[in-house]
Formats: C-alpha cells, structure tokens, sequence
C-alpha cells in the first residue's frame, strides 16, 4: 500500500482507532526520542539555574561529587 493511501485510510477511521494507531506508531519511536518533561520538571529546572545563577558558590561541580565518594569509598576499603 502507497503511503497516502495509507494515510487516506487511517484518517476514515474513527477517532478511538486513530488514537489507539497514534499511540502505537509513537510507542515505535520512543527509543529515538529524547524523553519528555512534564511542565514540573522543566519548571524545577529552571528554578534549578536560576538557583545556580543567583550563587554558583553554593554548588559542586560533578568532579568535586566523584571525588568525594571516591575518597568515601576507600575510607570504607
């Protein structure tokens, strides 16, 4: 089948179907897809950098984290 045929057919079907062929197409694709934020999230983030910009020395920098536990983790050795 010719896809604008297919599409032509899809779009005869009723709403619930079209939903349900939606759902399963995108269902497809996730693993290429970057994952959403809900609104929450991304309203977090922000208040995050803004958090960040407002007093950057009252964060760690990722090298400062593994370096901590590394230390942690050979305390305990």
């Amino acid at each position: 089948m010719v896809r604008n045929e297919l599409i032509e057919e899809i779009l005869k079907l009723d709403t619930a179907d079209r939903e349900y062929i939606r759902d399963v197409v995108l269902a497809s694709l996730t693993d290429d897809l970057p994952p959403q934020l809900s609104p929450e999230d991304q309203k977090e983030i922000l208040r995050r950098i803004e958090e960040y910009d407002t007093d950057p020395s009252k964060f760690v920098s990722w090298e400062e984290v593994k370096a901590q536990l590394a230390q942690q983790r050979a305390g305990r050795g």
